[in-house]
Parts: C-alpha cells; sequence; structure tokens
C-alpha cells in the first residue's frame, strides 16, 4: 500500500532548517533525508521529526547506521514487515561517512519503489559525498517526501542565529556581547549553544553584556568545571573530590557544575544504548561527535559501567536538577560530588580533603 502522502505536492521539499518545524506541522510524509556541514542543525531538525512521528504514533524507532561492515538486511526485513498488527515505525538510517556505498543505495532505493504507509524514513548524517544527490534513492527521497541540507553560517547569520537562541532563553544581551559570542564559537553553531545554555543558567534575569558572557567562558578559579569532568572521566575519584571542593569553596554556581557533569553523563549514556543495540564502539564515538582528543578518555569511562548504570547516573544528574531548583530537598554540592564520583566508578567515603594544598 504507497504511503498516504506519496504524490501529494501540498509543501516545498526544498527546505531550509529554520522551517522544518514549520513544515512538520503539515503532516509527516513518507521520507526526509536530512543532511549537511552543520551537526546542531541536522541533529534539531531531526529531532523534531522524532517528536513530531511519536506523536503522531510512530512508537516504534529502529536505528541503522551504514558503515563498511553494516548489512542493509536487517533494514529490509523490517521494512517488509506489513503484520496488521505492528505499529507504526520510524526507520532511522544513518550516515557517518556521507555515503551509503552500493547496497546501502541498493536497499533505500528499493525501500523508496514503495514506502510502507505505516513507515516513516529518516536518513541523516554530516555533508553527503559528491554524486549521492544524483543517485536514484535520493531523487526518489527528493520527488516522495523532503530534503533538508544545512550549512554553515556566515557571519550576519550567526549574530542572527545567537540573537533567536537568546530570545528563546528570555534572556537580553548586548550588540557586543552577542559579537563577542560570535567571536569565541568561531561558526560553530554546537559550541554557540553551550554558551548560551550557560549564560541562561547563570544570568536568567540579568542584560548579558560582555562581562557576563567572559566570566561564562573564563574562570578564574585554580579550577574549572572541565577539570572536574575531566578527572571523573579519567576514574581519578580522589582529584575529582579535591576540584570539586576547591569550586564549592570559590563561589562557583552549583547550576554550572552540574551542568558540565551532566552531560557528560547523558553523551555516556546515549553511546552506551547504541553500543548495547548492536552499534559498533567506533560508530557510536563518531556519531556522538566525541573530538578526536578525547576518544580514549571516553572510551575508559564508558568500559566503566554498563548501560544500565549510565541510565541510573542519569537519573540520578536528573534529581540534582530538581534539588537545585528547589523542586526536591537536599544538599546539592553532596549530591554532586557522589553524581563526580559515580562517574569515576567508585563508592568510596568521601575524603577530607585540605584545599589549601590542592595541586
Amino acid at each position: 500500500m504507497r504511503h498516504p502522502q506519496v504524490g501529494r505536492k501540498w509543501y516545498d521539499v526544498k527546505l531550509y532548517s529554520n522551517r522544518f518545524k514549520e513544515h512538520l506541522s503539515k503532516g509527516l510524509k513518507p521520507v526526509y533525508v536530512i543532511t549537511g556541514e552543520e551537526p546542531l542543525q541536522v541533529n534539531e531538525c531531526s529531532d523534531a521529526l522524532r517528536e513530531k512521528a511519536r506523536a503522531e504514533g510512530y512508537t516504534e524507532r529502529l536505528v541503522y547506521s551504514v558503515d563498511i561492515d553494516t548489512s542493509s538486511d536487517e533494514f529490509l526485513q523490517a521494512s517488509d514487515n506489513l503484520s496488521l498488527f505492528a505499529e507504526k515505525k520510524l526507520l532511522e538510517v544513518r550516515l557517518p561517512r556521507g555515503k551509503t556505498g552500493r547496497e546501502w543505495a541498493q536497499a533505500l532505493n528499493r525501500y523508496l519503489d514503495a514506502p510502507p504507509d505505516d513507515m516513516v524514513l529518516l536518513v541523516c548524517g554530516g555533508k553527503l559525498e559528491r554524486g549521492v544527490s544524483n543517485s536514484a534513492w535520493y531523487k526518489k527521497a527528493d520527488k516522495l517526501g523532503a530534503t533538508v541540507t544545512t550549512w554553515p553560517k556566515n557571519p550576519q547569520e550567526l549574530l542572527a542565529w545567537i540573537e533567536q537562541r537568546l530570545q528563546q532563553h528570555g534572556l537580553r544581551a548586548t550588540r557586543s556581547a552577542k559579537a563577542l559570542i560570535a567571536q569565541r564559537v568561531e561558526g560553530n553553531l554546537l559550541a554557540a549553544r553551550q554558551e548560551i545554555d550557560k549564560l541562561a543558567l547563570l544570568y536568567p534575569d540579568a542584560q548579558i553584556g560582555d562581562a557576563e558572557v567572559m566570566s561564562a567562558v573564563a574562570n578564574s578559579s585554580r579550577y574549572s568545571v572541565f577539570d572536574l569532568t575531566q578527572a571523573a572521566l579519567e576514574g581519578n575519584a580522589r582529584r575529582a573530590c579535591k576540584i570539586l571542593q576547591v569550586l564549592e569553596g570559590e563561589g562557583v554556581a552549583e547550576i554550572l557544575v552540574h551542568w558540565s557533569l551532566a552531560q557528560e553523563v547523558r553523551q555516556l549514556s546515549q553511546i552506551a544504548q547504541q553500543q548495547l543495540a548492536g552499534v559498533p564502539a567506533e560508530t557510536a564515538l563518531r556519531q556522538a561527535r566525541v573530538p578526536r582528543h578525547r576518544v580514549a578518555l571516553v572510551r575508559k569511562a564508558l568500559n566503566r559501567h554498563t548501560e544500565r548504570q549510565w541510565l541510573t547516573l542519569l537519573r540520578q544528574a536528573a534529581r540534582i536538577d530538581r534539588l537545585i531548583k528547589g523542586r526536591e530537598s537536599g544538599d546539592a554540592w553532596v549530591e554532586l560530588l557522589q553524581l563526580a564520583l559515580g562517574i569515576a566508578g567508585t563508592q568510596l567515603a568521601i575524603p577530607d580533603v585540605d584545599t589549601s594544598k590542592v595541586g
């Protein structure tokens, strides 16, 4: 049976990422290809599609990563399952290398000959290799569904994007503060989002100026929150404990410490879930966009816990967030220490530390 949206051309299929949510509000198409050089925009468009699909009853999500040794057989078997009692499915094919290879190109081409009406296909990844957009499967996807290609933003577009993100957080910023953010992130939207998230945590009701931007990105403490996460990921519980006590003593905002630890736990939990699902470690790390210089560190941390244990730490991080916001009672610094020790892989008693001798 043909997908109900096949052949309907009620909306322009050539989309910009900033119009993608508007496009989704008009209903789901059978296939989406979301790729490009800007990973944050690819991820956010893909997340919006996943959310829309769940709302429309596509409760089962199957993920396939195209790699040298990955067969398309399982994907084709899933797409051929037309049981009357099967749940509606979102099939997600990821292209970490920006290409499909012959086998996957043929599989996608076969699927798009007659996309099932109880499935939506998402193909996502980085910049496509030359020639992919001229392939048979891509042309079919372009005709049947929608394609989104993301591009790095020029300086003017970046400033407009920063302004929009600040507004989403309810923040007001001076022109020079926005320019300073843009200068520091050098066009990296993921880094820009992280900087704005930190500003929203630290200065929720303040006018953002140069001083606030500089204080958020440059810490005058002997240690930064990144030193803390580094120690925790290394499994160095004693050093993590020392650094955390120094940060507390020097008045670093507990919400910023939580932000740094929680984002590491969230990423590690996602990678662990992918590995549990059979995705090779190298592929999972690449999809999570772990920088090359941190791969060994992240691998070391991953080997320390099971996927279930990472989920437990993620729930612990969520509780600390509620605690900091006053929704639960407890000592935030004590629980932040327990979270750091948990990441480090120890349940040892908390040592008595003389912070004046921390080296």
